[in-house]
């Protein structure tokens, strides 16, 4: 009988991590086929390019190996795709195939929460990739868990822990960064020419910011997505804040950036309407609305409040305020360290000493400290100093 190995999964792209999990199991467990099956349209996930395109790419990834081939089954399938209906259709329409469905370890874990999961155990043996060998352990147990108590048939693969994953990899094409080395080639030229996963924000962005300025806004976008992870705000918000925080610091003069406040409805203070580098921000969360698609009232605010900072910041806000003061493209400056250093801990205290050394920067040069900054200076460092009394 014909042993063949089943990978299933989006495959939004298809990477070479995928294609390792594949070998791996083809050599551990001596499957005779390996078959590609992506997603037509999964239950638990939503894909960013077509099935037609996820197929093709899986068909030039497997180009020239040996046993490997990608089936349609799923992308032709109209509705949900459930897993189960797909071994009951292999089964019919490959009688002589004894077939070994391929997982990740994490996967085996939710396989009781998969649609009739108890009628799978007789269509199909089960190869479950271990990336670790504490995992390896805790995966024997379970798997010998569903073994007895739903007569499932288990293979644990000991295999490398791999970092690649298919988020990634759109996140790297969107932002122009090299993705050689996750991608097998044909796929990466196809992506290229058929120019998938492309971000149209982010492709306006690159045309009307300097190349510094773009440089400096996707180092933002990557630092304030690490503070939302590590501080417990919304990442995806945290992330299209800093992704625009800037998108009114191209061509605009001193005085159309005024007009683009007052056309949004934003009241401009004296203060502000005569300092030009601080005019973008607020112009920037009008132009973030109208010309980038941004509605949520908390981002547009991150991007009114990040650079003067205010009274009462909120957590986004807070946010998109430090990580634009210490992205790591950002220039050298006196103190830069420190900041990030705190960063790594204490957000208030990181935004506090962010706060001081303005403070000392502009007294230096016998200028005042702007309002909303000092007003938040103030708050933060009474915060500070009743958490210490």
């Amino acid at each position: 009988m014909i042993r063949a190995g089943i990978l299933g999964g989006t495959f939004d792209p298809i990477h070479k991590a995928h294609l390792e999990i594949a070998q791996m199991a083809k050599e551990a467990l001596q499957l005779d086929e390996i078959w590609i099956l992506p997603d037509g349209d999964p239950p638990h996930k939503q894909t960013n390019v077509s099935g037609a395109e996820r197929l093709e790419m899986a068909e030039l990834a497997i180009d020239g190996m040996h046993g490997f081939s990608a089936l349609d089954l799923e992308i032709k399938r109209s509705g949900r795709t459930y897993t189960i209906d797909t071994l009951r259709e292999l089964k019919r329409i490959r009688p002589g195939y004894h077939l070994v469905y391929i997982i990740g370890g994490d996967t085996l874990y939710k396989i009781e929460t998969w649609r009739t999961f108890q009628d799978i155990a007789p269509l199909c043996d089960i190869a479950v990739i271990a990336r670790a060998d504490t995992q390896e352990r805790q995966l024997r147990e379970y798997a010998d868990m569903l073994a007895q108590k739903y007569g499932f048939r288990i293979w644990i693969v000991p295999g490398g822990e791999s970092s690649i994953s298919s988020s990634e990899i759109r996140w790297r094409i969107a932002r122009g960064q090299d993705v050689s080395d996750m991608l097998p080639p044909k796929v990466e030229r196809y992506i290229a020419k058929k120019k998938l996963y492309r971000d149209e924000r982010i492709e306006k962005l690159r045309a009307v910011l300097s190349p510094n300025r773009f440089r400096h806004t996707l180092g933002v976008e990557e630092t304030a997505i690490c503070l939302a992870k590590r501080f417990g705000a919304d990442e995806r918000m945290a992330a299209e804040a800093a992704l625009l925080h800037d998108c009114a610091k191209s061509s605009y003069s001193q005085e159309e950036m005024i007009a683009i406040c007052e056309r949004g409805g934003i009241h401009l203070e004296d203060d502000e309407k005569e300092i030009a580098q601080i005019l973008h921000a607020p112009a920037g969360a009008v132009l973030a609305r109208e010309e980038y698609g941004a509605t949520d009232r908390e981002v547009l605010d991150a991007i009114r409040w990040h650079t003067t900072g205010r009274k009462g910041l909120t957590l986004l806000e807070k946010i998109v305020f430090l990580a634009d003061a210490i992205e790591p493209y950002r220039k050298p400056y006196p103190g830069l360290e420190t900041i990030r250093e705190l960063a790594k801990s204490d957000l208030d205290a990181a935004i506090c000493q962010s706060a001081r050394d303005t403070q000392a920067y502009v007294a230096a040069r016998s200028l005042p400290l702007n309002p909303s900054t000092a007003q938040m200076l103030e708050e933060l460092e009474q915060k500070t100093n009743r958490n210490n009394g």
